[in-house]
């Protein structure tokens, strides 16, 4: 998949020249009774035209891109970079996981708190995200995450004594399987996607089938995971390669929750329709994993950034400061 908007807009051209062409032998064909050919002329049209959606759908992010500045050579948005402060005080620290889809912006409003409160914290950029470039995510495994999170977590505790997490929908995920493999102190997890929602489990089952990702990758390379926001300062991926939602769904096959040891706090919102709290306080609930709970009335899944970010980020400087 070619990264370049000029280069998209030029393959749907004769991605639809050669869709229309298809079309108009598909009728011949049939005309002429010539079924077999015709047939797989109708397969082939129908990769065509799903190759043409998932460009289309690919402009949605590059529309979206044009908010933002980004390094002509790396691609690397200014909005998405890592970003850290390393305050005097050496006994704790903050290790600040994203979501998917997004970067390290999605914690522009309560960074300044934590400045404020003196506290040193790291935030990464997940591997894949946070620049123009979606090929990574054609490509992207679970562990790769996982490393980045853990390589994080390993660079931030040379400089405190101690660490604890707070992560976003996946970013909440990782920092629960991090748990599992490095001592941590607090778990703070912001619409943590423990679980997938009940809607996605089938397609869950059907991508680990071998040979189906690749066979649905023909027809639908790209999905739209969002709506295009006109007026959103926000930096997100509204559409990503099919293979990213695989290894997003992966990551819930590393989790042990035998291994977890740390109380949970979790934050959400009662918007939110794409992670199922009520799943994730069911499952820790049978784990007899302790957890305390804070809900936001008019917030969605990005509690974060939405209407309540004010108050999120000062319940979140409070459980690390208790």
């Amino acid at each position: 998949m070619k990264n370049s908007e000029a280069k998209i807009k030029k393959e749907m051209i004769a991605l639809e020249i050669l869709f229309t062409v298809s079309i108009a032998l598909i009728i011949c064909l049939i005309f002429l009774a010539k079924y077999i050919l015709a047939g797989v002329l109708i397969l082939t049209a129908s990769v065509v035209f799903g190759n043409i959606i998932g460009r289309k759908n690919l402009l949605m992010n590059f529309n979206h891109f044009k908010k933002f500045s980004s390094d002509k050579i790396t691609g690397q948005f200014e909005v998405a970079k890592p970003t850290a402060s390393f305050s005097e005080e050496k006994k704790h620290g903050i290790l600040l996981l994203h979501g998917f889809s997004a970067s390290p912006q999605e914690f522009r409003f309560l960074i300044p708190l934590l400045k404020e409160n003196n506290i040193t914290f790291y935030a990464p950029r997940l591997t894949g995200f946070g620049i123009a470039d979606v090929t990574n995510l054609q490509f992207v495994q679970s562990m790769q995450w996982l490393r980045d999170s853990l390589e994080a977590f390993d660079l931030l505790s040379q400089h405190v004594e101690e660490v604890s997490i707070v992560g976003h929908s996946m970013g909440g995920l990782l920092a629960v399987i991090l748990s599992q493999q490095r001592k941590v102190k607090k778990l703070v997890l912001s619409a943590p996607y423990l679980i997938e929602n009940k809607n996605h489990k089938f397609k869950k089952k059907i991508l680990k089938i071998p040979g189906v990702l690749c066979l649905m990758s023909l027809f639908l390379p790209v999905v739209k995971k969002s709506s295009f926001e006109e007026n959103s300062d926000r930096f997100v991926y509204h559409a990503v390669p099919l293979h990213s939602i695989k290894a997003l769904w992966g990551l819930h096959s590393l989790l042990n929750y035998s291994k977890i040891k740390n109380e949970m706090f979790l934050l959400s919102g009662n918007l939110d329709n794409t992670t199922n709290m009520k799943l994730n306080e069911e499952i820790l609930t049978e784990k007899k994993i302790s957890f305390q709970k804070y809900e936001f009335e008019k917030s969605g899944h990005n509690i974060l950034e939405d209407f309540e970010r004010e108050v999120v980020a000062k319940k979140i400087i409070d459980i690390l400061k208790t």
